[in-house]
């Protein structure tokens, strides 16, 4: 079971900086940065023109919250599927340990 839960764990990091990347990306043409949300499997960027979009891992979500000239991304997967949230901070260096499951 643990290897399971580990296994998504990876997943949904991997999806983090997938957004991540999407989100620099799109701050580089547009200077700004905007949220995230998901629907099924797919990551949106709101607000985004022209709509940027990121295929996710089976059953994994992203949400995104924008603070001035940083963001802060939350990951999860289905109850009891993942060990835990993982938080993408960029004004704190990217993935953040363990010890970190929100954006507060």
């Amino acid at each position: 079971m643990n290897q399971r839960k580990k296994a998504v764990d990876s997943a949904i990091k991997s999806d983090l900086r997938t957004v991540a990347n999407e989100m620099e990306t799109y701050y580089t043409d547009a200077q700004a940065y905007v949220g995230v949300t998901t629907t099924g499997s797919v990551a949106t960027l709101t607000g985004a023109s022209p709509a940027v979009t990121v295929q996710l891992s089976t059953g994994n979500s992203v949400t995104g919250t924008v603070s001035g000239e940083a963001y802060c991304l939350v990951g999860s997967a289905a109850s009891g599927k993942a060990t835990q949230a993982w938080v993408y901070k960029s004004a704190a260096g990217g993935l953040q340990p363990k010890s970190v499951t929100t954006c507060v």
